[in-house]
């Protein structure tokens, strides 16, 4: 074999060698972007799986507060009609009431 052959040959199996060597780099760089991109599809999905379980407890949480605070405020209402219903109800407050009414403008 002449030296340019040899070296031909040589370069052809050089090239062969480094396509052979890139395909587990390849396949390397290929499983690593699959594995980025099902992190952040599955990140992303916990995050909004979370986010929508958040705003169910808060307007859980946002109607059971306004619930309490409807309740008291009947409550108190209630209380002032039956303090209300007393005063009017009593003798001297009638009594008073139709003096009052018997003043001139």
């Amino acid at each position: 074999m002449s030296p340019s052959s040899a070296r031909t040959e040589a370069a052809s199996k050089m090239s062969e060698n480094t396509t052979k060597d890139r395909r587990p780099l390849w396949f390397g760089i290929f499983i690593t972007v699959v594995l980025i991109g099902a992190t952040f599809a599955i990140a992303y999905y916990q995050a909004s799986a979370s986010r929508k379980n958040m705003e169910t407890d808060i307007l859980q949480l946002q109607r059971n507060i306004c619930a309490e605070r409807t309740s008291t405020a009947d409550v108190w209402i209630l209380s002032m009609v039956e303090q209300i219903r007393r005063l009017v109800g009593s003798d001297i407050f009638q009594l008073f009431a139709s003096e009052v009414d018997k003043l001139p403008d």
